[in-house]
């Protein structure tokens, strides 16, 4: 489940920020290597939500990091009682 969410999370940021998508690494920290600014974030959010049909806690976002960190909250929102070991 993690590389079909990082494929379709790589895609979102890809179009969002207007970057190629070999920029977007799982180590990649959106803030800075990224340079994701807040309006683009909150656009990013909104992306997310819509393409994987899931509401993110804002508070949950603020210890969000790096793309790795982004996949790893999707997996638990997408996989629910699904989620495998």
């Amino acid at each position: 489940m993690y590389d079909e969410i990082l494929s379709k999370l790589k895609t979102i940021l890809a179009q969002e920020l207007d970057i190629r998508e070999e920029k977007i690494t799982p180590e990649a920290v959106l803030l800075k290597d990224l340079d994701v600014n807040s309006l683009e974030f909150l656009n990013i959010v909104m992306a997310v939500e819509e393409a994987f049909d899931i509401f993110l806690d804002e508070d949950r976002l603020q210890d969000v990091k790096t793309i790795d960190d982004v996949v790893r909250y999707l997996e638990e929102l997408v996989g629910g009682e699904e989620k495998e070991g």
